[in-house]
């Protein structure tokens, strides 16, 4: 579905958008679900409605957040070398990487695959959840546009590489045992990725404009 231009006689009532990539000016047209409005010049896509957004980015956000406490609490791998085991979990990592004066990639692994994915889940909870209730939930719209920022550090794919990467590697040093922390993790990142599909931007801010008028 194409979006309208304005022409010389401006419509005041009809919201106007810009396009991303070629700066088109576009009335915006309501579509229905599963569709999506492309701009007419680039035939980039300005913005789609999305099937029952709210409930499953809702659903999504307390998976990933109950999920989160094992994947970080239990032993994602556990090495076993002349009869001796080893194991660690995600944070031991991170505080090994420091102790051995790696702490700027400490600083980095900490924030990209613990502190962003937690604090993207929480926002999408606290949002979907504020958007569902009856009450006011404060500061709404400032928590999407932190959510819009978290997706800038989505880093899923070098994390699942570096996973298969250091997992290929340990099993010609020693016996590598996948422990269940490591499926916690890597679904969490996916859960946290994943949440970037079902969130409908578009309805979340028209919602949250509803709620402050």
């Amino acid at each position: 579905m194409i979006a309208e231009m304005p022409n010389r006689r401006i419509n005041e009532e009809a919201p106007v958008l810009a396009c991303d990539e070629c700066d088109l000016l576009l009335y915006k047209k309501p579509i229905r679900i599963g569709q999506k409005a492309y701009c007419p010049r680039c035939n980039h896509v300005l913005y789609e409605s999305k099937k029952d957004s709210i409930n499953r980015s809702l659903a999504l956000a307390i998976t990933g957040l109950i999920l989160f406490i094992p994947a970080n609490l239990l032993p994602i791998l556990r090495l076993k070398v002349l009869g001796i085991e080893h194991g660690a979990t995600m944070f031991t990592g991170v505080v090994s990487l420091f102790q051995n004066g790696m702490w700027i990639l400490s600083i980095v692994v900490l924030l990209a695959s613990i502190v962003i994915p937690a604090i993207k889940l929480l926002l999408v909870f606290y949002i979907s959840l504020g958007l569902k209730s009856s009450r006011n939930f404060p500061r709404l719209a400032q928590c999407m546009r932190w959510h819009q920022h978290m997706d800038e550090w989505g880093m899923l794919e070098v994390y699942t590489l570096g996973i298969l990467v250091a997992y290929t590697k340990l099993i010609g040093l020693a016996q590598v045992i996948p422990e269940l922390g490591l499926y916690c993790f890597v679904a969490v990142l996916f859960i946290a990725g994943f949440t970037s599909t079902t969130v409908d931007e578009e309805l979340y801010w028209e919602k949250i404009e509803a709620k402050n008028d």
